[in-house]
């Protein structure tokens, strides 16, 4: 009988001990990334000690806590709803749903177009089938892009109405306009979803639309769910951006500063970035754009993404560290 090489690699490569190596592998590499990245933005260092003095001057150092513990509730609401998408494939308690969040976090800081993610939630799941899980991160990442979608909306509009001096009607009816394609976009994501699972078996055949055929069987008030979900997390985002801001740059207009939240989301989520580290230039470079037309710090407003970053992606990617370890790779 003739030796089957591809068999004896797969069996190697997902035995036990080989598993627990390329975990351990996984793991140095996001710390010795990390570590790498920090160092390299060192400046970064003193730049938030200078400024963290400053706020301990003011008497007001204590208010950062809050967009601090608003970290948990941002990543619990991401929790909940990764537990509502993967029902279609496995039951999850909130804690292994927070697990597979946390685990494919740590994973997305290494992978190019955080793919990682994708990795993280599935190989945390029991189900044999659980590759068709694929398709339920799809489908949230597709509500959370609409969302971002309908708010960056106003940023986009601040930012054309100036650089095109329209009139507040013209601004108004452009706001209107664009209300409606994100509302025909929800309805289509509801209504529509059987055709165009259709029209991606055409081009990807049916052994590759099996990994993402689960979102034709979400029901609509589902759909709304995970949206709210969705929307509860984007606000959770923009009230810890707005807070930090507000302690660093207490002279800007509230409404300058929710215009610029919702126009640098919606360039993070347009741009592509290698990788979360390089997310952060992208945060950078957008709201150096859109605050630079105001008479502000531009210094302190780098500052401030800077640690919105820090607290929502760079603390959460330690601590999916220890998720890491635990995940079941197989082949399956």
């Amino acid at each position: 009988m003739q030796f089957n090489y591809i068999e004896a690699f797969k069996k190697f490569l997902f035995h036990k001990t080989a598993i627990k190596v390329f975990k351990w592998a996984i793991m140095a590499f996001i710390l010795w990334y990390l570590i790498g990245s920090l160092h390299n933005e060192r400046q970064l260092g003193w730049r938030i000690y200078h400024e963290m003095q400053a706020l301990v001057h003011r008497g007001t150092i204590v208010l950062l806590l809050i967009p601090v513990a608003l970290v948990f509730l941002n990543w619990s609401l991401e929790a909940v709803k990764w537990q509502m998408l993967s029902l279609r494939i496995e039951k999850l308690t909130f804690r292994e749903s927070l697990a597979g969040v946390l685990a494919g976090q740590s994973l997305a800081f290494v992978t190019p177009q955080s793919l990682g993610d994708y990795a993280g939630r599935v190989w945390n799941l029991k189900n044999s089938g659980r590759l068709e899980a694929i398709g339920a991160v799809l489908l949230g990442k597709w509500v959370q892009s609409i969302v971002t979608g309908m708010f960056g909306s106003l940023g986009l509009l601040c930012v054309l109405s100036r650089e095109l001096s329209w009139t507040l009607n013209g601004t108004i009816l452009a706001g209107i306009g664009t209300c409606f394609v994100w509302l025909g976009l929800i309805f289509l994501l509801m209504n529509k979803r059987n055709r165009f699972i259709a029209f991606l078996q055409s081009i990807l055949g049916k052994r590759l639309i099996k990994y993402i055929d689960v979102v034709r069987f979400y029901r609509g008030e589902e759909i709304v769910k995970i949206m709210l979900l969705a929307t509860g997390r984007y606000l959770v985002f923009s009230l810890q951006f707005f807070m930090i801001i507000e302690l660093f740059n207490p002279e800007l207009m509230p409404s300058v500063i929710l215009a610029g939240i919702t126009w640098m989301f919606l360039i993070k989520s347009v741009m592509p970035a290698i990788n979360i580290f390089t997310d952060l230039g992208v945060r950078e470079m957008a709201v150096v754009y859109f605050f630079g037309y105001y008479e502000v710090n531009m210094a302190v407003i780098i500052l401030a993404s800077v640690l919105l970053w820090i607290f929502n992606i760079l603390l959460p990617t330690f601590a999916g560290l220890f998720y890491v370890y635990r995940l079941k790779i197989t082949s399956a």
